[in-house]
Formats: C-alpha cells, structure tokens, sequence
C-alpha cells in the first residue's frame, strides 16, 4: 500500500482523474467520505465521463455516515455506499487502482480475503502531521455549515468531522468538538 497526502481536495482530483486517463482498460476506484466523493465525482463529470449509476445521499438525508464509492468502470462512473445495507462490512471492490481515503481503511481492509494483495491500494488524506506537532487544525467548509478538526498529539490522531444546517461561528465549532471530546 501507498500513503499519498495531497495539499487540497482539487490534487487528489487531478491525481484520481489521472490515473483514470492513464489507462482506459484499468478500473479505478475511490472510497472516501460524502463530501469527497461528491468533489471528485463533480470533476469527473466536468471531464466528460458519464455517469452509469449513482446512490449518493447527504448524510443528513438518510443518517449514512460510512464511506462511499465510485468506480470508474466498464465506460462511465459506478458510485454508492461501501458497506452493506444492514451489515457491518464493506463492498470488496476489484478494481486496479482503488484510493482509499486514511479514515476508512480499517474498514476497508476487513474486506480483503487474507490472500488477497493491496499493493493496489493508495491510501490518501489531506493533512501531514508530524508525531511531534501538537498544533490543532480546524477546518471550516465553504458554507460554514460543517467542519473538519484534526489534532495530532504523541503520535495519537484525532480527526472529527461535523457537517450541521445553521452557519457556524468559530466558538460555536470549538463548543461542538469540547462536547464531543471532553
């Protein structure tokens, strides 16, 4: 397995993208959370690659808060939830090429068969703390709606992610992780 860390959600688009253009018989995949999927399904559709089916909810809609997918596969985009309806476990994707975004890949590896080789799979995340930073880093969305909160701390990494329907203000944020973590 491979660790990438990019800068922004825009380089992992461009790095996925790619990698889909590279080869036109690879099947690519990527598994991440709701709003990374819907960045990198976005561009994919801006490049001209047809989407074939696609289960993608907010996870304010339905309550589903686990990873979700896309394929880019057999002429167009395959996109849906990773695990299971009712079940614990994940889809077991085939692809060439899959991106697995760092806060699933517990997950996802549970649905390997011991045999099975992830030397195709590339885990990615956005941050690169160092052990020793202690610098937390909290992130707001565009809409100032949700939030991302990271924190690294003798090699422990915290990461929450927050994503509500009233614009935020920082205290507000800071209240919200002091209740989640306290």
């Amino acid at each position: 397995m491979n660790k990438n860390v990019f800068e922004d959600i825009n380089t992992l688009c461009d790095s996925f993208l790619d990698c889909v253009n590279e080869d036109a018989s690879k099947d690519v995949a990527i598994v991440g959370c709701y709003e990374t999927i819907c960045d990198v399904l976005n561009e994919l559709v801006r490049n001209g690659i047809d989407i074939i089916s696609c289960e993608l909810h907010d996870p304010e809609y339905d309550g589903y808060e686990e990873a979700y997918y896309i394929e880019v596969a057999r002429g167009g985009i395959w996109c849906g939830k990773m695990q299971y309806e009712g079940h614990d476990y994940y889809l077991q994707l085939m692809d060439d090429v899959i991106y697995v975004e760092e806060y699933f890949i517990d997950e996802f590896l549970e649905s390997f068969n011991s045999n099975d080789s992830t030397s195709h799979v590339v885990i990615f995340g956005f941050d690169n703390f160092g052990e020793d930073d202690e610098v937390p880093c909290l992130c707001f969305d565009d809409d100032y709606k949700g939030f991302s909160f990271c924190m690294c701390d003798d090699g422990y990494h915290l990461k929450f992610k927050y994503k509500g329907s009233k614009k935020l203000t920082m205290d507000e944020a800071w209240k919200i992780i002091s209740e989640n973590f306290n």
